[in-house]
């Protein structure tokens, strides 16, 4: 979720790996209806759709990197791809 500010669904759908379609395009929706991310159309063929976090989204944001630094820096085996405090806020 945090990666999906300035996400594109249909065209950019590259960025979010290994999710399929009909997952990607409900938890997109489910976000949309709890006021977490913005959805605006494309004036393309086929449509596309943009997706930005709203000023909640922004918020939550900085919970769940604070959640996830805690866990790289708590949990073993945690993969640490990302070091703590990566975490856009």
């Amino acid at each position: 979720m945090v990666a999906v500010a300035g996400a594109r669904h249909a065209g950019g759908q590259d960025d979010l790996r290994a999710i399929s379609g009909i997952i990607l395009a409900d938890r997109l929706k489910r976000l949309e209806q709890f006021g977490i991310i913005a959805r605006s159309a494309y004036q393309e063929r086929p449509v596309r759709y943009a997706y930005t976090l709203t000023t909640e989204g922004r918020q939550l944001q900085r919970v769940l990197g604070a959640l996830a630094d805690w866990g790289l820096e708590n949990i073993a085996g945690t993969k640490k791809k990302l070091g703590p405090g990566s975490f856009v806020r």
